[in-house]
């Protein structure tokens, strides 16, 4: 059975409210799009949002206009930059709300680093470390791209070594051996570099 037949039924599932075709689509995109929302929201604006509240955001207005037959999806792939863009547009939602004029967050003191208040320390300007909406499509894009070849379990070796978990520990949660996942990495590095030139 091939991915888009599979794709096809779980939304046609979906569409009857069966919630195991929901929790798929859930378990499929969640760490990634969790990810993607930490960085489209700085420290200051998580100490107000919660990624994890976007994401529920983020699910519940696609299940509700899936239902009403908003969309036109034919792949995983379609889904994936439906919910990227949901994704990237509730983040810079709350990012205009939280730097209105009333509620400025760069007005508050910060709490654990106030030097930051002017953006510059001992005469260094400090150049902001989030990416634009474009560089987080564009990373997601990657990503999305460099998982394809590999099967699930491969995708989370991948995962985690990208949020920085060392191969011990990668081979502990797969219950795999270090050099299986040594292979799959240097597998995913070459893929990576190929995708890159």
């Amino acid at each position: 059975m091939d991915s888009t037949s599979t794709f096809q039924q779980v939304m046609k599932r979906l569409g009857t409210g069966d919630e195991q075709a929901a929790d798929e689509i859930f378990q499929r995109f969640t760490g990634r799009l969790l990810l993607l929302a930490r960085s489209r929201l700085n420290a200051r604006l998580q100490q107000k949002v919660d990624p994890e509240d976007i994401l529920q955001s983020v699910y519940q207005s696609f299940f509700r206009r899936n239902q009403s037959d908003d969309f036109d999806l034919e792949s995983w792939d379609g889904l994936w930059a439906l919910l990227v863009t949901i994704t990237v547009r509730k983040c810079a939602k709350q990012a205009r709300y939280f730097r209105g004029k009333k509620r400025d967050i760069s007005r508050e003191d910060a709490i654990d680093r106030p030097e930051i208040e002017n953006q510059a320390i001992g005469g260094w300007e400090l150049i902001s470390r989030e990416p634009t909406s474009e560089q987080a499509v564009l990373l997601t894009e990657i990503v999305d791209h460099l998982m394809r070849p590999f099967d699930e379990q491969g995708q989370t070796m991948i995962s985690m070594r990208l949020q920085g978990f060392r191969e011990r520990e990668i081979s502990q949660e797969v219950n795999r051996s270090e050099r299986t996942v040594r292979r799959i990495l240097s597998r995913a590095r070459t893929e990576l570099v190929e995708l890159l030139e």
